[in-house]
């Protein structure tokens, strides 16, 4: 206890005045000059100074955030341990979570410092960013045709074959999903008629529309537009991460002699858990450690 009581006396009197004194660590038996400095002032840590008078640290510290899954993978089974758990947090901002030095299981199980950690916190990719800022949105007829034809490469042709869980999306809207060529032409035309006077003709059964436009323009003769009820858009959600299968439901309200677009993406909170809940499944069968769920 003398010593203990002399690094108190000093670290007392350095509220004064700086102070050097030599630390020793009762295990290696190194000794490292520690400065004690006055209260405010930023203090030195006596850990870290003496693993810098050894040929390696004494234990595993530090944060390693890592851009994919994949990286996560790799550096989780790098530094696992028999203590290594996974904290998934599925919320607003998904992270995985791996604390290499957890605490060992059952009450006489040795504690972990907790403090050696691989973090995930997967990026929103930016096809996922252009949809969804639209989502929703009452777009002009110029808007959404520029839109559509600036995102042509994400729409998805229906003929493919298509997972069990969109087919059910579109039969419980009751609506047919057009091909892309179809919605590439529905943006031309669009743009040709931006101008025009609208009327409309709807198939309940199929949910496709009709909209005639009738030009003001007497070189012009206007022709029927088939609308259909929806389209589909692959898109990753994450980046790096596997595309992801969307409806996008398409709808469009008459206001006065002009009209305006939106789609709406179906079923997107339910895509960001079944993406997560798949990483997560990857990392108890890839990494074969403790998988929870919540916050680390």
């Amino acid at each position: 206890m003398s010593e203990a009581n002399d690094v108190a006396a000093l670290a007392i009197k350095s509220a004064l005045a700086p102070v050097v004194i030599n630390v020793t660590d009762p295990e290696t038996k190194t000794v490292a000059p520690v400065l004690l400095v006055p209260v405010g002032m930023a203090r030195a840590e006596v850990q870290s100074a003496l693993d810098a008078r050894l040929p390696a640290p004494m234990r595993r510290v530090g944060v390693i955030n890592v851009a994919s899954i994949d990286a996560f993978l790799a550096m989780v089974n790098r530094h696992r341990s028999d203590s290594t758990v996974v904290y998934c947090d599925d919320g607003d901002a998904p992270r995985l979570t791996a604390v290499i030095n957890d605490h060992l299981p059952n009450t006489d199980g040795k504690a972990g410092f907790r403090d050696h950690r691989v973090v995930y916190a997967p990026e929103l990719s930016e096809q996922w960013k252009a949809w969804t800022e639209h989502d929703g949105e009452a777009l002009s007829m110029s808007e959404f045709a520029q839109h559509l034809e600036d995102r042509a490469l994400d729409m998805i042709d229906p003929a493919a074959p298509m997972p069990p869980s969109t087919k059910a999306i579109l039969d419980a809207l009751g609506v047919k999903a057009a091909a892309p060529s179809v919605i590439r032409g529905l943006a031309r035309s669009l743009t040709i008629h931006e101008s025009s006077r609208v009327t409309e003709a709807r198939n309940l059964q199929s949910g496709e529309a009709q909209l005639v436009f009738e030009s003001t323009h007497t070189d012009q003769d206007g022709k029927p537009l088939t609308v259909p009820g929806a389209f589909l858009v692959g898109i990753p959600i994450y980046k790096g991460g596997p595309g992801y299968l969307f409806v996008a439901r398409l709808r469009y309200r008459k206001s006065g002699p002009s009209i305006t677009w939106s789609y709406s993406l179906a079923q997107t909170d339910a895509a960001k858990r079944e993406v997560m809940a798949e990483m997560v499944r990857r990392v108890g069968a890839d990494a074969g450690v403790l998988v929870i769920e919540g916050q680390a």
